[in-house]
């Protein structure tokens, strides 16, 4: 009898422990999809910024380019 009670404590306190594991999890999931959207959007952000970025350095390459074409025919 008494090893019938403690098997069923044993499974009652493992039941407790899932329950509070998995309310921890789905917290802890929506924690994510909250973050996961403002992290989305500082990415497009910054791959518009470097988009820009390269772009001026291409833009500043070929004026140095330009001038040193300028500077060879001089």
């Amino acid at each position: 009898m008494r090893f019938n009670q403690n098997i069923l404590n044993l499974t009652t306190q493992l039941d407790y422990s899932f329950a509070q594991i998995k309310k921890k999890y789905e917290d802890f999931s929506k924690q994510l999809e909250k973050i996961q959207i403002p992290l989305s959007k500082i990415s497009q952000c910054l791959s518009k910024q470097d988009y820009q970025y390269m772009k001026e350095n291409l833009q500043v390459i070929n004026w140095i380019q330009l001038l040193q074409l300028i500077y060879k025919y001089d």
